[in-house]
């Protein structure tokens, strides 16, 4: 429970708001607003005062069903929300709250419950209903493999964790408080954010490949290029990977899948390469790049390295610096922007900033994971990682023993090799921590410590592999 503070008189205050609940809902209690100067106020101040039926100073009358609000105490003392207690072995459950519930959110419930078990209350908030895992879209466009697709409030509960429906606008960390869309405020003792990225088209008029909500259109345009070859026409298709594009290995094995498929239909058609990196999968060091060359060879795929696209217009990509290449149908992969959020520091393109281990500055008991995170490498396995160590870090301030995890940035992937029907893995720092995670179709697709064997455990009655795996090279 939160202890009296004092603020300075003729302060703003929202009294009377809510008690201490995990979902805090809006009832006459004994915790209220610190005081803030009326221009300073956030939307969540804001949505505190219209919760308890006040108004901040300098709002306008009339507003049906507001009345006016009182100043603090004459001897300055009220009930303050910012003086929440330290996270120090608590006689009750810690209450978790992870936003998002994607790979890294998930990871990081597993991680939390391996580590602190009872001792902590995780809640996961979410608007979606299934939970999937991106690098698996690729596969399910052209049928390859299989692809976990399981409710989100079946994984939450088999994770330990209850589901909340809804997304995260605004945080007031002093407070503890986060708001959701809408309106609806949850408190928290931890707060871990995982929301990911959103993904913007990175070249207008092409189709754009973020994941499983466009592998209809994908496989669509691939059938209409093979329906166009069986008409004797040529077509042309090309995959553009943009300079900031956070995920270039599915453009890789897109093109793969893409060649395979038309190939097997009798259907050949030219397939290009178009990527702003200086050499392919140049993130992931020179081996992987290699072994990537050899399968873009041996299938007939060209690439352009160095190469950023700047239109596309009328059957030809015009490409900076000069230069056209002929393009039926082109495909290209996002450039993502991150999520904003009111209250957290975030760079020019939203994502939020954190120190080495995850901690947001300014934001006492908060972290960040994953893609929505500035940090420049987004990829599955490296947030799981992320979301270990958070976890880990969470449970030592409670007193319970937790082995230090230190974020190694270890790139691994794995890429279909349609030449010899496996998938390969490549990268760099093989050597990591994780590289023992067991593996396997689909979920080799990410390598988290609690998450793979999690989806395993979940599929043991499916087939654990429908293609071989095997390293680059």
């Amino acid at each position: 429970m939160a202890a009296a503070a004092r603020v300075p008189p003729g302060a703003v205050t929202c009294p009377g708001m809510w008690r201490w609940s995990n979902d805090a809902p809006l009832v006459s209690g004994v915790d209220s607003g610190r005081g803030a100067s009326p221009g300073a106020m956030s939307c969540v101040a804001r949505a505190y005062c219209a919760a308890a039926g006040t108004r901040p100073a300098g709002v306008a009358d009339g507003v049906r069903g507001i009345r006016s609000i009182g100043r603090a105490d004459a001897d300055g003392t009220t009930t303050a929300l910012a003086d929440h207690p330290r996270m120090t072995g608590p006689t009750t459950p810690t209450r978790v709250l992870i936003a998002g519930a994607g790979i890294a959110g998930v990871e990081a419930a597993l991680a939390l419950r391996a580590f602190a078990g009872d001792a902590v209350r995780t809640r996961l908030i979410d608007p979606g209903r299934r939970f999937r895992i991106p690098a698996t879209a690729t596969g399910r466009a052209f049928g390859v493999g299989s692809v976990e697709d399981h409710p989100l409030a079946d994984v939450a509960a088999r994770a330990g964790a209850t589901l909340t429906r809804g997304t995260v606008a605004a945080v007031d960390a002093p407070r503890h408080v986060v708001m959701l869309a809408g309106g609806r405020l949850l408190t928290y003792d931890a707060l871990i954010v995982a929301v990911g990225a959103w993904a913007e088209p990175a070249l207008p008029g092409a189709l754009r490949f973020a994941g499983h909500a466009d592998t209809e259109a994908i496989r669509s345009a691939v059938e209409d290029i093979a329906a166009s070859v069986a008409r004797g026409a040529s077509p042309r298709l090309a995959i553009v990977i943009p300079s900031g594009c956070a995920w270039p290995l599915a453009a890789y094995e897109l093109a793969l899948m893409a060649h395979e498929h038309l190939t097997a239909s009798g259907n050949v058609a030219r397939i290009a390469i178009v990527t702003a990196e200086e050499t392919p999968l140049a993130a992931f060091g020179p081996d992987a790049g290699a072994a990537v060359e050899r399968m873009l060879g041996r299938s007939g795929i060209e690439v352009q390295t160095g190469r950023e696209v700047e239109a596309w217009r009328w059957g030809r990509l015009e490409l900076v610096g000069g230069g056209l290449l002929p393009a039926d149908r082109v495909i290209a992969m996002p450039v993502l922007r991150g999520p904003a959020i009111e209250g957290l520091p975030a760079d020019a393109r939203g994502f939020v900033t954190t120190g080495d281990d995850g901690a947001v500055s300014g934001a006492p008991d908060v972290w960040a994971v994953g893609d929505g995170t500035a940090h420049p490498v987004k990829q599955g396995a490296v947030a799981c990682r992320q979301a270990d160590a958070v976890a880990a870090t969470i449970s030592r301030r409670l007193g319970i023993p937790a082995e230090e995890l230190a974020y190694r940035p270890a790139l691994r992937g794995w890429v279909y090799d349609t030449g010899r029907q496996r998938f390969v893995r490549a990268g760099r720092d093989a050597s990591a921590d994780g590289d023992d995670l067991p593996l396997g179709w689909p979920v080799a697709k990410v390598a988290g410590r609690f998450l793979t064997p999690f989806l395993q455990a979940w599929s043991a009655d499916a087939p654990r592999a429908s293609v071989p795996l095997a390293r680059a090279g």
